[in-house]
């Protein structure tokens, strides 16, 4: 049953582009690699251990290689060794801090420790309410940054050690669905970052929405420029339609690939204070333009929020 159960599940989100339900399937892709890759090493051992190579059997197996090999194709690039930077310790680098710090999450002595050992060039705050903002700036670890916003009507927060040429915010709807539209130069270059947070595709409005965001940066792509970051909260993983046909549209690169596969989320059971021991899907992201070089990318510790930060540091080829 867990065979094609699996294995449904994987071919379902190939039809990803059809609705919110077929697209949620796609997030869970390495763990149905993995429970695929466990059930048949199962299937084998108990075939050869009993010399039981029934139809039944052998057509469980065919399909669960097939479908391992559709799901490995699309995670299997996250490990592909990445080219070495030979001049990389000569590169000035770009620190960014991205973290979902939930707006009911009371622990800011965390996050606050988090950005003063981080010390990163650009923070990205979602979540980022009044009581948020008071408690951040009330620690002092804020003092370092020379430039901040935060979003009218929204609850997004950006600073920056490095001054803004220009801050602005478009909506989707009146007040709601923002995208913050940053722009700075680093090493005389002029970059583009667009700080994000749509709406989770998990009923059809909102599924709606969440498309209509995406299509909005897709559309609106050659205006940004040629040093393009998209940073956020895009509530979806690498391997849902949105995310894959923004990619092939902007030619944009996922930061993760070559550093493995980050899972960002739940980092606990939203309704409950259950800590997971490894979150499930990655879905806080920073994608760049291919003018950049992606120095290095982790996530970082729990900050008590349902999300992981995530840290990367880049480059300018």
């Amino acid at each position: 049953m867990l065979a094609f159960v699996t294995s449904a599940l994987t071919l379902a989100g190939y039809w990803g582009q059809n609705g919110w339900l077929w697209d949620l399937t796609n997030h869970f892709r390495p763990e149905y690699f993995i429970l695929q890759c466990a059930i048949l090493g199962i299937f084998i051992f108990n075939a050869l251990i009993k010399r039981c190579f029934s139809y039944l059997n052998v057509m469980i197996v065919v399909i669960l290689i097939l479908t391992i090999g559709l799901n490995g194709w699309q995670i299997v690039p996250y490990y592909q060794k990445r080219t070495a930077l030979t001049s990389q310790n000569n590169l000035k680098k770009l620190k960014i801090l991205h973290i979902n710090v939930l707006g009911t999450n009371r622990n800011s002595h965390l996050v606050a420790k988090l950005i003063r050992e981080t010390k990163p060039d650009v923070l990205t705050l979602a979540e980022y309410n009044e009581r948020w903002q008071q408690s951040l700036t009330s620690s002092g670890a804020l003092n370092e940054f020379r430039d901040k916003f935060v979003v009218p009507y929204g609850n997004d927060g950006i600073y920056s050690s490095v001054p803004f040429s220009s801050v602005r915010v478009e909506y989707l709807i009146s007040g709601r669905d923002p995208t913050t539209i940053a722009r700075f130069k680093w090493e005389g270059k002029p970059v583009t970052l667009l700080m994000v947070h749509p709406r989770p595709p998990v009923k059809p409005i909102w599924y709606q929405r969440h498309k209509n965001h995406f299509a909005k940066w897709e559309k609106d792509f050659p205006q940004y420029g040629q040093n393009v970051l998209i940073v956020g909260d895009l509530n979806t993983s690498p391997w849902a339609h949105t995310f894959r046909h923004l990619i092939d549209f902007t030619k944009l690169k996922d930061s993760q690939l070559g550093f493995g596969i980050q899972t960002t989320w739940p980092s606990f059971w939203p309704r409950q204070s259950f800590r997971l021991p490894v979150p499930l899907i990655p879905i806080d992201h920073v994608l760049v333009s291919d003018n950049f070089n992606v120095i290095s990318r982790r996530t970082g510790p729990y900050v008590g929020s349902d999300h992981l930060p995530v840290i990367v540091e880049l480059a300018l080829k």
